[in-house]
């Protein structure tokens, strides 16, 4: 699962392209004393929706002082946040706990209006504490756009300075990110040594801005991270080497491809299409079978990346869950329990004369009892290695 930060940078990068479009002249050395008033009078209040817009406003000023304040935000820890956590797994728990004790078949059977009362408070509190904890993982995502939007020499050179160098990992992330955008020439150093960080959310980070940027220099660096030992790693190391389009990356791709399994073996297909145009559905031997067809035009074959196909889409095990096909040997399901589930569901497809793990469906099934056959289904089509879990809500 994401945690809170790295769900905070994807919703940040949805803004940056928009608010890194703008262009700021900067502001006067009163202009600044005056928005840095407003902006400790927003940080002071504690309302959230005040604070977000004075870390975004930031951008407007693009002067190496709103850089020192923005990289103080990227490390902000919300006191309300940790509480939240806390709170909401003693409901999770208190919802699979009635879930276990009132599962009768594929029914939720509750013997009493004061237990069902008590289920359907459990799902709401849970819900609205959801989107409390959305509300308040606000300002990391806002700083990172609002550092995109720097323009002003001296503070991207401040930026750089100070931020890629910060002990904390939050900020040294936060900060990569924003120069993928900036895409400052001074900016390629400092990020091709963040790819080896021994953080692997700056890793990634750093790999994604110089794909960003279409930096060949960090080549040889982002090559590095295909074979480590943390799958989001080399997925990213892939991904940002497809982007980076160069022939010197199909072979050690093809190479680490060899050793993946489940659904690495469809990032990394995705990465070698992104170069050559070709696919073989995630079958790795095929890749290797290519390879050495192709190796002597592969500079041929990248600048013209025509599509084309060889294998097939059912090399490996797949799991199907609501449409949704995976060779992934690692997955979480997701199940919604709450109250909405009782209303009348529609019977997948799959079901009309296909014998399947999940059973037979009831003659008018409710939404939790297609959301059983889909889970029971899937589980029972899992390989045999395969690990998953079960998160209900």
């Amino acid at each position: 699962m994401k945690d809170r930060n790295g769900a905070a940078y994807a919703a940040a990068m949805l803004g940056i392209a928009l608010l890194s479009a703008a262009v700021f002249a900067g502001e006067t050395d009163e202009e600044w004393k005056a928005h840095k008033a407003q902006f400790d009078k927003a940080m002071a209040s504690g309302v959230s929706a005040d604070m977000e817009r004075a870390v975004r406003e930031l951008a407007r000023a693009d002067r190496p002082e709103a850089v020192d304040l923005l990289l103080k935000v990227l490390d902000y820890e919300n006191p309300k946040i940790s509480g939240m956590l806390a709170e909401r797994a003693k409901i999770q728990e208190a919802i699979e706990g009635i879930y276990k004790a009132y599962l009768k078949g594929n029914q939720l059977e509750f013997s009493s209006q004061g237990e069902l009362d008590r289920y359907n408070k459990a799902v709401a509190d849970l819900q609205t504490l959801n989107d409390q904890i959305a509300t308040e993982s606000y300002l990391n995502g806002a700083a990172i756009e609002a550092l995109s939007a720097i323009r002003d020499t001296e503070a991207v050179d401040r930026l750089i300075a100070k931020g890629m160098k910060d002990s904390s990992w939050r900020v040294r992330a936060g900060v990569a990110l924003a120069l993928g955008e900036i895409k400052s020439d001074a900016a390629i150093q400092p990020l091709i040594k963040a790819v080896g960080d021994k953080d692997p959310k700056v890793q990634t980070a750093a790999m994604d801005s110089l794909a960003n940027m279409g930096k060949t220099e960090a080549l040889d660096a982002i090559t590095k991270n295909l074979g480590d030992k943390n799958w989001q790693i080399r997925v990213t190391a892939a991904r940002a080497l497809g982007r980076l389009g160069q022939a010197a990356s199909i072979k050690p791709i093809v190479d680490q491809m060899q050793k993946e399994e489940g659904r690495m073996l469809e990032d990394f297909d995705a990465a070698l299409k992104d170069l050559t145009g070709h696919t073989t559905h995630g079958n790795s031997r095929a890749w290797q079978s290519w390879y050495n067809a192709n190796q002597s035009r592969l500079d041929e074959i990248v600048g013209k990346r025509e599509a084309s196909v060889e294998g097939s889409d059912e090399v490996g095990k797949t799991v199907t869950f609501y449409g949704i096909t995976t060779k992934s040997k690692r997955i979480i399901f997701i199940i919604d329990i709450s109250g909405s589930m009782e209303a009348p569901g529609i019977p997948p497809p799959a079901t009309t004369g296909v014998p399947a793990a999940g059973g037979q469906l009831p003659a008018n099934p409710k939404r939790i009892d297609v959301a059983k056959w889909e889970l029971k289904n899937a589980v029972g089509s899992l390989p045999d290695d395969a690990k998953f879990n079960i998160i209900y809500f």
